[in-house]
C-alpha cells in the first residue's frame, strides 16, 4: 500500500503537507509534532537505511516523517528547537552516513528513494543549524561517521 503513495517526492512531500494541514494537527500542533519527533528518534527504522528485508516500506514511513518534520519545520522555527533539545542530530547524522554507506556501496539495490531520503536529512539538518547553532558535539558526530 505504501508503494501506491510514496512514488516520488511530490508524493510524498504531497502526502506530508496533506497530513500537516488535518485538523486534527491542526488542533493539536505541539502534541502531533512530539509524537513525530520521538517517531524520529525511535531508533527501530535505522535499519532501513541498510536493510531492505521489509520491502522498502520502513524506509518509506522514516521518509514520510522526515518529510513532515522538514516541511513543518521550513515553516515552524520551533520544530528544530525541538529537534535540537531531543536531540535529533546525531540521529541524522547517523542515518545520512548509513545510507551514503549504502549507496557508495551498492548499485543494484540503490534506489531513488534512497538519495531522495539522505537529500531530506541533508536538507533537515541544514535547516537545524539554521535556526539554531549546533554544538561541536554535534558536528563532531557527523565528520567522526564520514
Amino acid at each position: 500500500m505504501a508503494d501506491e503513495f510514496f512514488e516520488s517526492k511530490q508524493h510524498i512531500n504531497l502526502c506530508a503537507i496533506k497530513c500537516l494541514e488535518s485538523s486534527l494537527f491542526q488542533k493539536h500542533p505541539d502534541y502531533v509534532r512530539k509524537q513525530i519527533v520521538a517517531s524520529f528518534l525511535q531508533g527501530e527504522e535505522e535499519r532501513d537505511a541498510s536493510d531492505d528485508s521489509h520491502g522498502g516500506h520502513l524506509s518509506k514511513t522514516l521518509q514520510f516523517i522526515v518529510a513532515m518534520l522538514l516541511n513543518d519545520g521550513r515553516q515552524h522555527d520551533q520544530v528544530c528547537i525541538m529537534m535540537k533539545d531531543e536531540e535529533a542530530f546525531p540521529r541524522l547524522a547517523h542515518l545520512s552516513t548509513e545510507i551514503m554507506t549504502k549507496i557508495m556501496k551498492t548499485t543494484t539495490n540503490t534506489t531513488a528513494m534512497h538519495y531522495l531520503l539522505l537529500q531530506q536529512c541533508l536538507e533537515l539538518m541544514y535547516e537545524m543549524a539554521r535556526i539554531q547553532k549546533l554544538s561541536w558535539d554535534d558536528l563532531g558526530m557527523f565528520w567522526s561517521k564520514c
